[in-house]
């Protein structure tokens, strides 16, 4: 079982988060991908705008912790979650067909249920809990940072 991130000692929480972090940013590279890779682009995830450019995306569904922000699993079919643990996602993800591995960005995540829960800024930041949302943040910020090659270039 989880110990809180309220009960750890700043160093400990702080470095508890971070592998949390390391681990998402590791499901991101591989199942994220590899689920993306089989997705249409475009279609119920529309387009989105990234600095000032539209681009295609697509939708990775995926299912988090809600109290330590942990992706559990990536997948179109995923089991329902644990009533009081896990709260279902969607990243939506930036597409370009020019780069090497073609989905670049994170632009946003929605609630994966009328029940789900979102990083702030979007539909509903009530049901993660704060260190959820900002080690999901932290996540979305570092795989954005590793695949965002430089976004201005055509």
């Amino acid at each position: 079982m989880f110990e809180s991130f309220d009960a750890m000692s700043g160093r400990e929480a702080e470095a508890r988060k971070e592998a949390v972090v390391a681990e998402n940013v590791r499901r991101m590279d591989t199942e994220m991908m590899r689920l993306l890779n089989g997705e249409s682009i475009g279609g119920n995830a529309g387009s989105v705008m990234v600095s000032g450019k539209e681009y295609p995306a697509a939708g990775a569904n995926a299912m988090v912790e809600r109290h330590t922000g942990k992706i559990v699993a990536f997948g179109n079919t995923l089991p329902p979650p644990k009533r009081e643990t896990e709260a279902p996602i969607i990243f939506r993800v930036a597409f370009d067909r020019y780069r090497e591995d073609g989905f670049f960005r994170i632009t946003d995540v929605h609630p994966g249920s009328r029940r789900a829960a979102t990083i702030p800024g979007t539909h509903r930041d009530d049901v993660l809990d704060g260190h959820a949302v900002d080690v999901l943040q932290r996540s979305i910020d570092r795989w954005n940072a590793e695949h965002e090659e430089d976004i201005t270039q055509p």
